[in-house]
């Protein structure tokens, strides 16, 4: 985390709105010159749908908050690539599904366990395994 946090600092230095927090979640910056435009910066080497989801999943609670906000970017600095996303209606139903999954979970007595190869690299792996 902590070099993400370095990569954010270094490679977006002159963002206006940076570390915005809603409640529960932090957005690396927003820039609002055409709108509102979610960012997220990656420091992975990987392209992923979480990261995808991620930015989502920001707009969802921007536009919960009556905030006009449909697209982000995910920056990747170490691949020197950007990749836009677009939030349609879909999305929502979507999100609404996973929050559904995720209650589930939390409510049953037992938390399930999954073992992934990126579990032990994962920053919440003392979170989950201990």
């Amino acid at each position: 985390m902590e070099l993400g946090k370095l990569i954010d600092e270094e490679a977006f230095k002159k963002e206006k709105y940076k570390d915005i927090e809603l409640g529960d979640v932090k957005i690396d910056f927003i820039k609002t010159k055409d709108g509102i435009v979610v960012h997220e910066v990656k420091k992975s080497r990987k392209l992923e749908p979480a990261h995808i989801w991620q930015v989502k999943f920001y707009i969802y609670k921007l536009k919960k908050l009556g905030i006009n906000c449909s697209s982000g970017i995910i920056h990747y600095p170490k691949l020197f690539k950007k990749i836009e996303v677009k939030f349609v209606e879909e999305d929502e139903r979507i999100i609404e599904n996973f929050k559904k999954e995720i209650n589930q979970i939390l409510n049953s007595p037992v938390p399930p366990t999954i073992q992934k190869p990126y579990c032990k690299n994962c920053s919440y792996y003392e979170f989950c395994y201990s």
